[in-house]
């Protein structure tokens, strides 16, 4: 045993979760559009998640808004990552997806040597609960060791299998890996060789993973178009984290994956469109259209403290036309 190796998660369901959650707040089009290999690997197995995700199947909790409700639903449930608070046009959105599930039958405590230490294990051994078999087993195309499905009270099963070779990988990757392995089982059929023998029993140590971070970062840049301004919509921040147990009663895993996104414009930065000169406002009802046209000009405009105002070219024309309703040029009396 390598003390290297890392428990880790991969995180799509709840990471497509949260993505989602941002989605459907800031009517973003889900064409998001990618920077790297993970985020298309992620997006394209995610995509297989949506609708049980909009159903809500799964057993998942949601947040979004400023960064501090996020940060306030991970707290619920006892998750430590935070994210870094939202600054303009900036937005946080967050899922938690727990799984809690019973064995059909309780194992038992027993103690296996694994290279130089002793660990705590639980066995469970086949049973039948009410006709229902409590486990199977199974190899799976590819994969090197058999496979056990352990059935839950909770309608959920969970499959157990020797992996070293998927040490340190996490994120999208694992996930594919595990998606592999499943569909590629096939029913175990033992010939009762050294190789092939009869299983009645699954021993797994038992473990126990408290806030274990997942490199989220990779989804950073990710972008896609709010559909009713074509703004972009941009990931700044990612982060992942889980927790559970696995044990001789059952299973709990709690994953939890949050984001900050920010809106940007969806071409060059722009500037104000100034307005200096008279101007037309016009004031529209929705479903009825223009109910007053206004034209607003110089005399009407609000002079600022202290400022000088030139005549304007209207004052001068006044002036002139006055000057000539009284007789024209006028000429000094002489008293000779």
């Amino acid at each position: 045993m390598t003390t290297e190796r890392k428990t880790s998660a991969g995180l799509v369901v709840t990471a497509m979760a949260c993505l989602m959650t941002g989605e459907r707040n800031l009517n973003l089009s889900t064409n998001w559009q990618t920077t790297n290999e993970r985020q298309a690997k992620f997006l394209q197995i995610g995509a297989g998640y949506r609708a049980v995700v909009a159903d809500g199947v799964l057993p998942i909790d949601s947040a979004f808004g400023d960064s501090d409700v996020v940060n306030d639903l991970f707290k619920r449930h006892s998750i430590s990552i935070v994210l870094s608070p939202c600054g303009p046009d900036e937005y946080a959105m967050g899922a938690v997806m727990k799984i809690e599930v019973t064995w059909l039958t309780e194992g038992f405590e027993e103690r296996v040597q694994i290279g130089a230490s002793t660990f705590v294990a639980a066995k469970i051994e086949q049973d039948y609960i009410e006709g229902k078999q409590n486990m199977a087993f199974f190899t799976s195309e590819g994969h090197p060791d058999k496979v056990v499905r352990l059935e839950t009270k909770e309608g959920y099963t969970v499959v157990l299998t020797k992996a070293p070779h998927l040490a340190n990988m996490s994120g999208p990757e694992l996930f594919e890996a595990g998606l592999k392995l499943v569909n590629g089982m096939q029913p175990y059929r033992p010939d009762w060789s050294p190789a092939n023998p009869m299983h009645n029993a699954v021993t797994f140590p038992e473990s126990v993973f408290e806030g274990i971070n997942v490199d989220m970062d990779f989804l950073v840049d990710m972008n896609t178009a709010q559909i009713s301004t074509g703004q972009v919509a941009r990931i700044i921040e990612a982060k992942g984290q889980f927790r559970g147990r696995i044990d001789r009663k059952g299973a709990l895993v709690v994953e939890a994956v949050g984001m900050r996104a920010v809106m940007e414009s969806c071409g060059p930065r722009g500037e104000a469109l100034v307005i200096d000169d008279a101007f037309l406002a016009i004031f529209e009802k929705t479903g009825v259209g223009p109910v007053s046209v206004l034209f607003v000009a110089e005399d009407s405009w609000t002079v600022a403290d202290g400022a000088v105002v030139s005549p304007t070219e209207t004052e001068l024309s006044r002036e002139e036309n006055e000057g000539a309703a009284s007789g024209g040029h006028t000429e000094a009396l002489l008293m000779e």
